[in-house]
């Protein structure tokens, strides 16, 4: 095996070929079917996208008519919460797409570069049991389809963070862009490519750290403050109260119900799985540990991140967020449960 220069990205390992991703056994062909099939059947159970998704709609439209990133022509506020997105989204306006048909694509882009990646990712540094529960947990799980069908960004912003991580951890030469582009995806974003950076060669950090400042100082220079305003009137709105009245970020995750009712619908869903989730999640805890050198514990630490800022600010819920605590825990979850189905004996199962 080869070394990689710099960062701890670990090694490079032989390429398993292209046959594998259309191989019955691994875990892709069949959660990407399945992945299709929940998505296309969301699609058309919800015929319009959020509510929240028509403001970057009306931003992509102005931009991409000439008016600029503008919500009313002539006034410059940041009202949107993703450069990137509302940049992908005025481009495919522009040469006549349907934003929510386009918003969709995208997301079901993201959605089987997130399955692809992480699946390869758990296979390759944990177990191809590892790598069909999270491909399964991720084409089957219909919250997921819903986020994929809302028109807004946070599922694409985890492609982002899936596709830079397997790009360090092969040590592909789009690593560094794709740091950059997650950097400007979302707030959260950035703080993810931060984590990852960690485990990226000095050349990708560099080149991820050039984009971004280059997009940041563009939205400093054009509405005068690249803080979004939604996340600042937010945060003024509904303030920063801690993670008791927050708990709606992590109650799903304990196996003890803490009141009749959960705090959030999502929430609520996710109690019959509570058991399983945090079973796996404590004993992934470890297994991630020992895959601390590659990037797949980056990516993990990275939406670790996110989800521990959220509970403990007790960050006001939106149920397009849980996509990416929910997907940490998947990461994770997915490792444990692998670990122990090893141990007693079960892998040959998968």
């Amino acid at each position: 095996m080869q070394k990689i220069p710099g960062g701890i990205a670990g090694t490079r390992m032989p390429s398993a070929g292209f046959g594998r991703w259309f191989d019955p056994r691994q875990p892709f062909l069949v959660p990407l079917l399945v992945l299709f099939a929940t998505r296309a059947w969301m699609m058309h159970a919800i015929p319009t996208a959020n509510e929240d998704a028509y403001i970057t709609f009306r931003y992509a439209a102005n931009w991409a008519a000439g008016l600029g990133p503008v919500f009313n022509a002539g006034e410059r506020v940041l009202g949107f919460t993703s450069p990137l997105w509302t940049a992908l989204l005025a481009l495919g306006i522009r040469f006549g797409a349907d934003p929510v048909v386009f918003s969709r694509a995208l997301a079901l882009a993201g959605d089987v570069l997130v399955l692809c990646a992480v699946g390869a990712l758990l296979s390759r540094h944990v177990s191809r049991t590892a790598a069909w529960l999270f491909t399964g947990f991720w084409a089957a799980y219909p919250f997921f389809s819903a986020i994929t069908a809302s028109g807004l960004e946070t599922g694409f912003v985890v492609a982002l963070l899936a596709l830079a991580a397997w790009g360090i951890d092969r040590g592909y030469a789009f690593a560094g862009v794709t740091l950059g582009l997650l950097a400007l995806s979302r707030p959260e974003g950035l703080v993810m490519a931060l984590v990852l950076g960690i485990w990226a060669r000095g050349r990708d950090r560099i080149t991820g750290g050039a984009i971004a400042l280059a997009g940041i100082a563009g939205l400093a220079l054009a509405f005068g403050n690249p803080l979004p305003q939604s996340m600042l009137a937010k945060a003024s709105l509904y303030g920063t109260p801690g993670p008791w009245a927050g708990r709606h970020w992590w109650e799903w995750l304990v196996p003890v119900v803490l009141s009749s009712d959960a705090a959030s619908s999502e929430g609520g869903n996710l109690r019959l799985l509570s058991v399983v989730l945090f079973a796996g999640f404590v004993a992934g805890v470890p297994e991630l540990w020992r895959q601390r050198r590659h990037a797949l514990a980056g990516a993990a630490l990275a939406l670790l991140t996110v989800w521990a800022g959220y509970a403990a600010l007790g960050v006001a819920y939106f149920y397009w967020y849980l996509v990416l605590p929910l997907a940490g825990c998947a990461i994770v979850s997915a490792a444990g449960i692998a670990r122990a189905v090893a141990t007693i004996g079960l892998s040959a199962v998968f």
